[in-house]
């Protein structure tokens, strides 16, 4: 993507907040709903890809929405309240055994997945909030790994376009994907919230 088309993602992301702001109506931003189907259709894309390795679980619903595409899925919790939570559906659910889920830091997480699967993944990066994001050290390390074709969705792209806290740009992270050999895009028509890193 080039800076204009960037601009013009930006631009419309937060004339959709700004709506949202006055109206309250959901029609002006992502749905989770529309997250998902962002996720699946990628994973279509990439059918060969058996891995799921996301961060930041919440409540667990992209990852139970996801469970059908993969041979294992693998989701890290930073906080305690959102683990038991995930866990709670975990158990619901009969405990599936092809879904492992952990209370604890992605930067330690990411590199443990990647060495014990050894393969592909497609990788949902969602562990950042008010507080601020750890994307650039997660990058780092998915970039670093031995396996350089990983997929790599991000989700939230309105932080990332309003220089708060510590995220960094929209065109920092084009940058980066570029350098390190993946094309990048960003998706949802009418919000585009979630930025796509795949192979070149």
């Amino acid at each position: 993507m080039t800076d204009e088309e960037i601009k013009i993602m930006c631009d419309r992301m937060g004339a959709n907040y700004l709506e949202y702001e006055k109206t309250k109506l959901d029609t002006y931003y992502i749905s989770a709903e529309e997250k998902v189907q962002i996720l699946s259709n990628w994973a279509d894309k990439y059918k060969e890809i058996s891995v799921f390795l996301e961060t930041g679980t919440r409540r667990g619903e992209t990852l139970f929405a996801m469970k059908d595409k993969f041979r294992k899925l693998y989701s890290v919790e930073l906080s305690e309240r959102w683990y038991n939570k995930s866990m709670t559906r975990h158990a619901k659910a009969g405990s599936p055994e092809n879904i492992i889920i952990e209370n604890g830091n992605c930067l330690l997480f990411i590199p443990k997945v990647l060495k014990e699967t050894n393969d592909r993944c497609l990788i949902w990066l969602d562990a950042h909030g008010k507080r601020g994001t750890p994307i650039l050290e997660e990058l780092d390390i998915i970039f670093n790994d031995k396996i350089k074709d990983h997929v790599i969705l991000i989700d939230d792209a309105y932080d990332f376009s309003r220089g708060h806290l510590n995220y960094p740009s929209i065109y920092q992270i084009r940058d980066l994907a570029l350098e390190n050999g993946y094309n990048f895009t960003m998706e949802n028509e009418r919000t585009p919230e979630v930025m796509i890193l795949y192979p070149q």
